[in-house]
């Protein structure tokens, strides 16, 4: 069977033995399979895994100079049964399954064991006892993604929450994401998160979060004492008086300094949850945890009560799995998902590895879509580039939007080419050669047309359709004019609650009376990236640093 493979610290596609289900397992086919935070620490740090699974003494730890198939965040199909098995679910039932395969010799994890690959691998043995059906009409993406909350799960129920408490968590990525899930079915608020990711930003809020913090901006400690100061107003760290509601604090980062960082940082008696899984040497300073009397709790998995619980809270849609994929890929993909994903702007749950695809395959599914970009052209039509109206830097804006257009198409998203339907008489008619797209454009067959008639790509078009058919997600929003129909198209795209990212330099304009081009591109450039609307503000970056993962 077809795997990707962690063999000598890279990721490789190959094809290994097909597993053999033993007594009281059961053989599964991988139907998706998440990427995990932790996956992309064992690849880097493995050997320190490895070093302290031994020192811990619990579990055998795996031999790092054989091959590993990662993958525990998975939801597989039943295909065949071992031996000593009741056979309580039918072939063909989805599962969902704690990643441990019971064995005479003890546990096994799956996906971190040399015995046992993970749902980076087409096919699976678990055991049956674990097992729980997927239930009806939740997707396999969706159901994958219990295992992430149910980690969220177990740290919010370690941490004993009361109801005064203001938690504060710190890194939103598919874990944070999945702590902040869990703080908002407790009732708690204000939930205030911090990340230097737009994206992880973005999704903060739409799983529950009241506050974001771009640390690069501002103190999310700042941030925290606004919101918990018992008389409204900030007091000093070190004040031995209780100037503040009881502090919550959620590192979920996993990198060495991040517990300094936070011992300092955090009021007295504040209580620390560390959910992130840091596998390298770290360097605290205890005087600061015992002179602010801190305490701090360390968590890891979850139990079985709560994997079963985070099932019945995606299938009942408690959560919004949907927003935490952003992207999927083949068993071929899985290496480039891996780089993509450890950016620290990587968005959470980048990337859905499906088993049962070829390498390079295109993922399929179970008949539902992943969140995928789409890219929208707005308006490159030969009538908009004449003599009258020279554009600024088209040339290099032609060049640029080729770059992003082949790059989008990589990431499985769309491309999408506005062309406007101008009057008897204007350029732009549809009989006229200034309808048709610049010929240096780069056009394929299976590209998306939409035809406007207004400034606003979305008017009484089939666009606003097209992408949430597509679940599209985020819209990358380039083309002419910067001050006509793209500015018009873009705030449209805010106003409908759209992630919109627009290239800074993937829009172009004219000279007008009042300001030159360029001039009047920097100033919506700035616009955008501050425009209050339910999407947004946009994000605006160079056409080389737009994030497709």
């Amino acid at each position: 069977m077809h795997a990707a493979i962690l063999r000598h610290g890279d990721i490789v596609v190959d094809e290994m033995p097909e597993p053999v289900p033993g007594a009281g397992q059961v053989l599964v086919k991988t139907l998706a399979c998440g990427i995990c935070g932790s996956d992309l620490h064992a690849r880097t740090h493995g050997h320190r895994l490895v070093d302290v699974t031994r020192r811990i003494g619990e579990r055998v730890p795996m031999d790092l100079a054989h091959d590993i198939v990662f993958g525990h965040e998975f939801c597989a199909e039943v295909l065949d049964f071992g031996p000593d098995t009741a056979r309580r679910i039918r072939p063909g039932a989805r599962v969902c399954s704690v990643p441990v395969v019971l064995t005479a010799g003890g546990p096994r994890t799956v996906g971190y064991s040399n015995e046992f690959p993970g749902g980076y691998a087409e096919r699976m043995v678990l055991s049956e006892a674990l097992l729980l059906e997927v239930p009806n009409g939740l997707s396999a993406d969706h159901a994958a993604l219990t295992e992430p909350l149910a980690v969220g799960i177990h740290a919010v129920e370690k941490a004993a929450v009361g109801g005064s408490d203001v938690p504060l968590v710190i890194g939103c990525g598919p874990v944070g994401l999945a702590v902040i899930a869990a703080l908002r079915l407790k009732g708690l608020r204000p939930i205030i998160a911090a990340d230097f990711s737009t994206a992880r930003r973005r999704l903060a809020q739409r799983m529950g979060a009241d506050i974001v913090i771009d640390p690069a901006q501002g103190s999310p400690y700042q941030a925290w004492r606004e919101q918990a100061a018992l008389d409204g107003a900030a007091a000093p760290v070190w004040s031995a008086a209780a100037q503040y509601k009881p502090a919550l604090i959620f590192e979920c980062v996993g990198v060495p300094g991040m517990l300094q960082q936070t011992f300092e940082n955090v009021p007295r008696g504040a209580r620390i949850v560390v959910v992130g899984v840091c596998m390298e040497p770290d360097r605290i300073e205890p005087l600061f945890g015992i002179s602010k009397e801190l305490s701090v709790q360390f968590v890891l998995g979850y139990t079985p009560d709560e994997f079963a619980r985070a099932l019945r809270l995606i299938a009942e849609g408690e959560v919004d799995a949907a927003s935490l994929i952003t992207g999927k890929v083949g068993v071929g993909g899985v290496r480039d998902a891996f780089s993509n994903s450890a950016t620290p702007s990587g968005t959470p749950r980048s990337w859905s590895s499906h088993g049962a695809n070829s390498p390079g395959a295109p993922v399929g599914g179970d008949g539902d879509r992943a969140m995928t970009p789409a890219l929208i052209v707005v308006d490159m039509q030969q009538g908009s580039f004449g003599p009258a109206t020279p554009r600024y830097d088209a040339d290099g804006l032609v060049a640029r939007l080729n770059r992003l257009s082949a790059a989008v198409r990589a990431a499985g998203g769309a491309v999408i080419f506005v062309q406007h339907d101008g009057p008897v008489g204007d350029p732009h008619h549809p009989d006229l050669p200034g309808w048709r797209l610049l010929p240096d454009l780069d056009v394929r067959a299976d590209d998306i047309v939409v035809r406007k008639t207004a400034c606003d790509a979305f008017l009484n078009t089939t666009l606003d359709a097209i992408l949430r058919a597509r679940r599209a997600s985020p819209l990358i929003i380039t083309g002419c004019a910067t001050d006509f129909c793209v500015d018009t198209t873009v705030r449209s795209a805010l106003a409908r609650a759209y992630p919109t990212i627009v290239p800074a330099d993937g829009h172009t304009t004219c000279d007008r009376p009042h300001l030159p081009a360029d001039r009047i591109i920097a100033h919506h450039n700035a616009i955008w990236a501050d425009f209050l609307a339910p999407g947004g503000p946009a994000l605006v970056c160079p056409c080389a640093d737009v994030p497709l993962a």
